[in-house]
């Protein structure tokens, strides 16, 4: 029987684990951390977000607070006056979608943050206990404009021409109308970081909280 030299069983012991290495998948908590982190800093939650691929940022914060994302959705619908989830199926969802554009790094976000949900939660744990139905990825639009529907119940302010880039408009909202006490213990800090240009439609932005 001959021996085999100690190069040969070198390589295959290399081989073995980069076979290894290459074959196991991320797991999505992996794939989160490589995006952002969730901590908390002086009694507050901070979720820190930093990847060069906006959807990836969006998938690390729609993972680590795909619970809150669901439930204070849910509780907010519940604490609008005269609202509630016949409404906004028959009346926020499809204004959503018609009155509305999202650039490509704004959709592409959202596209991110549906996907760590799904991965978080699975399918069963998607289900709205206020809709009774899982949510979609329509429905995320929809939760983003509901300030802008009840427009009057909220504090604001606009800035365009010498005020802003290229003269666009620029609309910001305090979100001060209530919305119920859980929405509002859960609130996070974002802190979002600086992005490179990346093509013609999707130029630099600047970093914020």
């Amino acid at each position: 029987m001959k021996n085999r030299s100690p190069f040969t069983s070198f390589f295959l012991i290399t081989l073995l684990v980069t076979l290894v290495t290459v074959t196991r998948a991320e797991t999505p908590a992996e794939r989160a951390t490589r995006a952002g982190e969730l901590v908390t800093l002086k009694n507050h939650r901070v979720l820190r977000l930093w990847s060069a691929d906006v959807k990836e940022r969006g998938f690390a914060h729609g993972f680590f607070l795909a619970e809150e994302i669901r439930d204070d959705f849910a509780a907010a619908l519940n604490s609008l006056p005269n609202f509630g989830a016949a409404r906004f199926e028959a009346m926020l969802l499809p204004w959503a979608s018609t009155k509305f554009e999202w650039d490509a790094d704004a959709a592409a976000e959202l596209d991110g943050i549906y996907e760590g949900m799904q991965a978080r939660l699975g399918a069963g744990g998607m289900k709205s206990k206020t809709l009774e139905r899982a949510l979609r990825r329509e429905d995320l639009n929809a939760i983003n404009v509901i300030a802008d529907y009840f427009g009057p119940a909220c504090s604001g302010f606009s800035a365009w021409v010498k005020r802003t880039v290229n003269g666009e408009v620029v609309q910001g909202r305090t979100l001060d109308f209530p919305l119920g006490p859980k929405p509002v213990a859960d609130q996070v800090i974002l802190v979002y970081e600086a992005l490179p240009a990346r093509g013609k439609d999707r130029p630099a932005r600047t970093a914020w909280v």
